[in-house]
């Protein structure tokens, strides 16, 4: 068996999630007024120009007039507008003509041309209002609830749904052994941790919605609303009224999530949070790992750890490859071990990984070290990888009991030329081949045996 390659999160942006969908899909979704305000916003700027130009033209305008828009010098940020706007169908091309979606400019002309609001209708007051603190709080709970799953699936309790899309996502790992199921963090889960809080919720929604049809919902739909709640604000209800039944199906998976909260599933309003204001602002790519305040892990050249944290969840992430000794109200000391790395790197968990952590969420009176972490536990930790890593495994098909030595240097050598050769001992008259090469060479034999 080959050694797998690190799988690596693939996690799209909002322009290259939205250039997977189809012509149809993307008409209907410049139907909503939010959608199509919220792509124009991630438009490169020239494009933006060109969209507002075509806005204000009562048909289609021709190519070569579009074309002289921008000068020599500009030509390449020019076709670079072009290719965004044909991409995200927002205009196509036809007969050397260019024509502005017609989905989108009634979006655009009726509500962000004319002045008409997007504001939804007002509600009658709610005598159980929540404040923002109070909605800040339990979108925090809920998406903390979420990673505790992800952590330690025995320690948090979520929906079916949710489990089944952490497993499709490939997230966690499901293991049988001895009628016992285990379910665990898996690399792509430990690469998940190392995100923003808002790329992550990105990243959920994204799955969310690639697998939406399996269950029977309409990815468009969902996608409306996930537009919409990116104009609403925090601390305001807003109604439910309009939904479609995919819509209110998804505000069902979203208010697990936390990114909106509803008091009952049945009540008529909804509260959105910050996370589902900003969900769409994951969509940019960041590099940045957020904790949400500074850095709290000290590392020694010891090998000890000191973790100046309460959250149950920091604590148990550290846990994944770190052996946790002491626990104090504010604090907890564990050391990196041969068996805790090992316990990781058994879990899919990658040195790099673990390096990348550490750095990421370093105490501030470390930044000033250079390298913030001491170079003799990087260098150890990518030690007690690579003994994992001494032995690689390909499949292959033994070659043996050759009757002449000149019968198995032939074959040897026309292994070598085809570049399956894998090994091989003279002495023995043996060999390997790939599995690849495997039907190419017994043929090669077969003919040659018989002269």
């Amino acid at each position: 068996m080959a050694l797998e390659l690190q799988k690596k999160l693939d996690c799209k942006d909002l322009y290259s999630f939205l250039t997977h969908l189809g012509s149809s899909s993307l008409n209907g979704l410049y139907d909503s007024p939010y959608a199509s305000l919220a792509v124009f916003r991630e438009l490169p700027e020239l494009a933006k120009q060109y969209v507002m130009r075509l806005l204000l033209m009562d048909g289609p305008i021709s190519l070569h007039v579009v074309n002289n828009w921008a000068n020599s010098a500009g030509q390449s940020d020019h076709q670079h507008a072009i290719s965004k706007l044909q991409i995200l169908h927002i205009t196509t091309v036809v007969n050397d003509e260019v024509i502005l979606n017609p989905a989108f400019r009634s979006s655009m002309k009726k509500h962000h041309i004319s002045g008409s609001s997007l504001v939804l209708e007002p509600l009658l007051p709610d005598k159980h209002a929540k404040d923002v603190s109070f909605l800040t709080k339990y979108a925090d709970e809920r998406w903390e609830c979420l990673l505790h799953f992800l952590v330690d699936s025995s320690s948090q309790v979520v929906s079916t749904g949710m489990q089944q899309l952490m497993k499709n996502s490939g997230l966690v790992t499901v293991k049988s052994t001895n009628e016992q199921t285990v379910t665990s963090i898996s690399s792509l889960g430990f690469q998940f941790l190392l995100l923003s809080r808002r790329m992550q919720v990105w990243h959920i929604v994204q799955e969310y919605l690639r697998n939406s049809e399996d269950s029977g919902l309409d990815c468009v739909e969902c996608l409306k609303l996930l537009f919409q709640l990116s104009f609403l604000r925090s601390s305001k209800d807003y109604s439910t009224e309009s939904f479609t039944p995919t819509q209110q199906v998804f505000l069902q998976d979203l208010r697990e999530l936390g990114l909106v909260y509803q008091r009952k599933r049945a009540s008529g309003r909804f509260y959105p949070t910050h996370l589902g204001i900003n969900v769409l602002s994951g969509s940019r790519k960041s590099s940045e790992a957020e904790s949400g305040r500074d850095g709290y892990i000290m590392m020694e050249t010891n090998f000890r750890l000191c973790a100046y944290t309460s959250s149950p969840l920091e604590i148990e992430i550290i846990g994944l490859f770190c052996q946790l000794q002491y626990k104090f109200p504010n604090m907890v000391i564990g050391t990196i071990t041969r068996e805790s790395v090992h316990s990781a790197l058994k879990s899919g968990i990658t040195a790099h990984q673990i390096i990348t952590f550490l750095r990421s969420h370093v105490h501030p009176n470390m930044l000033a070290n250079s390298p913030v972490i001491p170079p003799t536990v990087t260098d150890q930790v990518y030690l007690w990888e690579q003994e994992r890593n001494r032995l690689s495994f390909t499949e292959g098909f033994l070659y043996n009991q050759f009757l002449t030595q000149n019968d198995f240097e032939l074959v040897r050598q026309y292994a070598e030329d085809l570049g399956v050769l894998l090994w091989s001992n003279g002495a023995s008259r043996s060999m390997v081949v790939s599995k690849g090469g495997h039907e190419e060479v017994r043929r090669f034999w077969k003919r040659n045996k018989q002269n």
